[in-house]
């Protein structure tokens, strides 16, 4: 166990940071496509328990969080400055889109946590200023075990994914950070296409 926890806090250390975005495609080994009852593809781009999320308070979200909802993962860390750059953006996004569209945001910050996979208080005071100057208001996330896999998969933050209410992607995953206008034309189209 210790091992799996040294590996997994040793990634914000090993992932670098990049300034614009790509789209990552999915690997054949690891995406499966999914049909569902609208006739919509979904993408299992990622492998991870809806059920094991706990937030900067360490407090655990329960699965109805996610419910009837676009949701997009935003991967980041305290230390990347690409990450720090958009999130203003996210922020607005959040607000203009999660009051009368189900759309919302969760943050998955990588590097709160000590060697324990315990909440270190400094970095998350870190994490929080960050948040409150950039105005997001939306939930964060630390990483859990069901979520070591897929955080393996990532390579560089920023690093988003847009999942459906059952937890799959609706695309390929974006890497780097985007402008404003390109999530907000991402977003609608998504919304679009999922929840009309």
């Amino acid at each position: 166990m210790k091992k799996q926890v040294l590996t997994f806090l040793a990634i914000p250390f090993l992932l670098s940071s990049c300034g614009t975005s790509i789209i990552k495609p999915f690997s054949s080994s690891t995406s499966k496509v999914k049909t569902s009852s609208a006739g919509k593809q979904h993408f299992k781009a990622i492998n991870v328990s809806l059920d094991d999320c706990i937030d900067l308070n360490g407090d655990k979200l329960d699965k109805s969080y996610f419910a009837g909802k676009l949701t997009l993962i935003n991967v980041w860390g305290t230390y990347c400055g690409p990450c720090k750059e958009e999130m203003p953006a996210l922020g607005y996004l959040y607000n203009k889109f999660s009051k009368d569209f189900p759309f919302q945001i969760l943050g998955l910050v990588i590097d709160v946590q000590d060697d324990q996979g315990n909440i270190d208080p400094t970095q998350k005071t870190k994490a929080e200023r960050l948040l409150n100057t950039a105005k997001c208001t939306y939930q964060n996330i630390v990483i859990t075990p069901s979520w070591y896999s897929w955080i393996n998969t990532i390579q560089y933050v920023p690093t988003s994914v847009f999942i459906d209410d059952t937890g799959y992607s609706v695309a390929e995953e974006i890497i780097g950070s985007m402008p404003t206008s390109k999530w907000e034309s991402y977003i609608e189209g998504f919304l679009f296409d999922y929840f009309d």
